[in-house]
């Protein structure tokens, strides 16, 4: 993935459209000769950003951001002023610089959308007319909608985008795009709710040691062996269960393997860290239904011995967590999931040794462990309202420029890796998953362009108690294919 390729830089140092409307044609750097000591001149060109040339004589830039509770707003948006921790800090000297660079101020209005209210809530502020934002950011999953409707900005014809910049991470949003020519959705290192809500399964490194009987040294070297499957993961799931109050009854007073919510929305985290080929992509980047029965069964058959696995409880709320993550911060749990990067600021002052390990490999024979994220993190969009679209991917441009160098150390290498952790080899691990974060057209579009087929023929199943995939996957198969193929006419329609 095309992202940080500075940050194992800094982990040495630490371990010492076709839319409506377009934005623009491409544009070049200055070039000046360089000044030696002596004031003469030599050939040796410096390279200077375009962005640097730019002043917008403290034009105020409006950005709809979403404050919901999974949202990361405070990094994005800041304090007034530069105090709080090293985040805050960061937050507040990324934002001061931007505007100092491009003579903007920056404005805020806020949204708390549900994620089923998002598209809806988009489009009607769209399809009003009103120019009043330059940027929305909100949930990937609703603004995927919105999207295929043609009512954001084709970033690949802005002006001021530079995709090649680490601060980019050009192969998730191509990923979730449609189509070889169009990206709508930005992510990068300024949308950090992106990296902040990465899943991570927490691990109690005390109930490892005295009741597996494995050190976390052990541990983690099998994960960055890449040895780390779900067979491992059920052994250990297995031996950590211990019936606490000694009334023979698993109950809420015991301890287990695995602390989880449910056999639905839980099992996002797990599907989609998968090695399945869910979609084929035609020459023009427009996906197609190849979901790889063989593959999605074997991981079916392996979802199923840990849900079934006696040491694993469910909380059986919903997507509420809090049940679990109290089990968990009690020692009542080995492993804990439905948790991201966000949870690590919550749970590191519980009194066990606290670590982390990425979801596992399906076996052995997938290549690498994938890193998924909540359907609802929080990506950013230019709509096709906004006054001036070429400002709009300047600001954004330079917003993502400065949170590489300013933000993301503050929350990666100083939050994370040092202030959140106990150790070098966690962070290590840390790196792991976070190198393998990956963009996924399945989360994104399973349910309103897929008829659910993605998840939903692996977790009904699950829940009803099934030997296989095959019924769910026949039900929903014509569907999908409907649906896809829905998706696909709206962006070649655009074209003609």
């Amino acid at each position: 993935m095309n992202k940080h390729r500075f940050l194992s830089a800094l982990l040495a140092l630490l371990m010492l459209s076709a839319t409506a409307v377009g934005c623009g044609s491409d544009t070049g750097v200055n070039d000046p000769a360089t000044e030696t000591a002596d004031g003469n001149t030599t050939d040796e060109a410096v390279e200077t950003s375009v962005l640097d040339t730019l002043d917008y004589g403290n034009e105020t830039f409006t950005i709809r951001m979403s404050n919901s509770i999974l949202s990361s707003h405070e990094m994005m948006v800041g304090p007034e002023e530069a105090k709080g921790d090293e985040i805050d800090i960061a937050t507040y000297n990324r934002n001061m610089e931007v505007e100092e660079r491009l003579g903007v101020k920056f404005a805020y209005e806020y949204t708390d959308n549900n994620w089923d209210t998002v598209a809806a809530s988009a489009r009607q502020y769209i399809m009003s007319g009103e120019d009043t934002f330059d940027l929305i950011v909100d949930d990937q999953l609703g603004l995927s909608t919105v999207a295929a409707e043609g009512l954001f900005v084709n970033a690949l014809d802005c002006k001021y985008f530079d995709f090649d910049e680490d601060c980019w991470w050009y192969d998730y949003m191509k990923e979730i795009s449609v189509g070889n020519d169009e990206i709508y959705m930005l992510v990068g290192d300024y949308f950090i709710n992106v990296l902040d809500r990465a899943f991570v399964i927490y691990t109690n490194m005390d109930i490892l040691n005295d009741a597996v009987g494995m050190t976390k040294e052990e541990l983690y070297q099998t994960v960055l062996d890449g040895n780390w499957t779900y067979d491992k993961f059920n052994e250990l799931i297995t031996k950590a269960y211990n019936d606490e109050n000694g009334n023979t009854v698993r109950d809420s007073d015991d301890r287990y393997g695995l602390l989880i919510s449910n056999k639905a929305g839980s099992m996002i985290s797990f599907v989609y860290s998968s090695d399945i080929q869910f979609i084929t992509r035609d020459e023009d980047g427009y996906p197609e239904l190849s979901m790889n029965g063989e593959r999605a069964q074997q991981v079916f058959e392996k979802l199923r011995t840990i849900t079934t696995n006696e040491s694993t409880r469910f909380n059986n709320v919903g997507m509420d967590t809090s049940d679990q993550t109290t089990m968990f911060m009690n020692g009542q749990g080995l492993f804990v999931v439905d948790s991201c990067f966000a949870d690590f600021k919550k749970l590191r002052d519980m009194k066990y040794d606290l670590g982390l390990v990425p979801y596992p490999k399906v076996d052995e024979n997938q290549e690498s462990y994938n890193t998924t994220m909540w359907d609802v993190s929080e990506v950013g969009v230019i709509p096709t309202t906004a006054k001036d679209p070429d400002m709009s991917s300047a600001v954004v441009q330079a917003l993502c420029e400065a949170s590489k160098e300013i933000l993301i150390p503050a929350y990666y290498e100083t939050a994370l890796k040092v202030k959140y952790t106990r150790d070098d080899i966690t962070a290590r691990v840390i790196d792991l998953i976070y190198d393998n974060i990956n963009g996924s057209f399945p989360l994104v579009y399973n349910n309103r362009s897929a008829n659910g087929i993605f998840l939903d023929s692996i977790t009904k199943p699950l829940q009803n108690g099934g030997d296989g995939i095959a019924s769910a996957y026949a039900e929903l198969e014509p569907g999908a294919i409907t649906q896809l193929q829905e998706l696909v006419d709206l962006y070649k329609d655009r074209e003609q």
